[in-house]
């Protein structure tokens, strides 16, 4: 069987959640409340086969939590929430009301795996996401 591969560009990502195309906003449902259940701290590991779409996944579930978040503070992002939202309307994701905001980071270690400090790149990304 041949594997289809999308790549996990952002428009790819976003299109797979408006067009749920590969059924898994359910799964991203599920998987948000529940985050936005824990107290504390909590280690989260994924676990598939290479090309199972752990990254693509896991992507989905950033733009989710990152579209969520602006929602709540719709005042301060109001022109990004607008360029969110169709990608989220009528789907169940839409549908979830966070209880708390979150910074979601997606940190690719193997793009900074020869860095010699790895601390730095990923605070680099999280004041990257910031701005």
């Amino acid at each position: 069987m041949k594997r289809a591969i999308l790549e996990a560009t952002e428009s790819n990502i976003l299109n797979s959640i408006k067009e749920n195309t590969f059924n898994r906003n359910m799964d991203i449902k599920d998987f948000v409340e529940a985050l936005d259940t824990i107290e504390g701290n909590m280690f989260i590991s994924l676990d598939a086969q290479w090309g199972g779409g752990k990254t693509f996944y896991v992507r989905q579930i950033e733009s989710t939590l990152d579209f969520l978040t602006k929602r709540m503070r719709e005042d301060d992002n109001l022109t990004e929430v607008e360029n969110l939202r169709p990608y989220f309307q009528n789907t169940v994701l839409d549908s979830i009301n966070l209880k708390q905001s979150y910074l979601p980071i997606y940190y690719n270690a193997w793009l900074y795996d020869n860095h010699d400090d790895p601390l730095m790149s990923l605070i680099y990304i999280i004041v990257k996401k910031k701005k």
